[in-house]
């Protein structure tokens, strides 16, 4: 009998079950995406791209809270789920993100000037926006959308002194209140 060490060492590719899914023991981008997630909805999550017993913890516990099924797996609901009830500046947002928060994000750069897609896609365009803004406002400017810029945004969309009418005063800010409900806590 001939041993062919070709055949021996030969990688073996297992295709997952289910693409969309993310298992525990997965790496890369979309992992890390996920962690950034639970980070921001405040479950305890190590982003480094690799889901680990941690962040399966964090899933299940997520799971738990929102009625989803509790096996650890970030399937599409879950997914879905961890983006569309993320709260407005409570994680930094960047180009390749969507969400719910991307969402807020874009609606109030469009009240300042611009003319973006309200998509809750952080793409290209949503990354030159921020990018003008924060130039504007004296922040770094780098396109990604963090706290200050958060905070600089909400700053730019409240109502000043000079208004001409306090009731339509009242009326922005509730409305914009409710557009991002996070940014009176930074």
């Amino acid at each position: 009998m001939t041993f062919n060490q070709q055949q021996a060492i030969a990688p073996t590719s297992i295709a997952p079950a289910n693409p969309s899914c993310l298992y525990p023991w997965d790496t890369g981008h979309a992992v890390a995406e996920v962690q950034e997630l639970l980070c921001a909805h405040g479950y305890r999550a190590k982003v480094d791209g690799d889901f680990g017993w941690l962040t399966e913890e964090a899933v299940r516990a997520f799971q738990r809270r929102h009625n989803l099924r509790v096996d650890g797996i970030v399937d599409p609901a879950t997914l879905a789920a961890l983006k569309t009830t993320l709260q407005p500046g409570c994680r930094t947002l960047r180009q390749g993100h969507s969400g719910a928060d991307v969402y807020v994000l874009q609606k109030a750069l469009n009240r300042c000037g611009n003319a973006l897609t309200v998509d809750g896609v952080f793409g290209e365009k949503t990354a030159q926006a921020a990018i003008a803004f924060q130039a504007q406002n004296s922040l770094t400017p780098s396109g990604n959308v963090c706290p200050l810029t958060w905070k600089a945004l909400y700053e730019a969309l409240r109502p000043t002194s000079q208004d001409a009418q306090p009731e339509r005063s009242r009326t922005t800010m509730h409305r914009l209140r409710r557009l991002v409900p996070a940014l009176g806590r930074i």
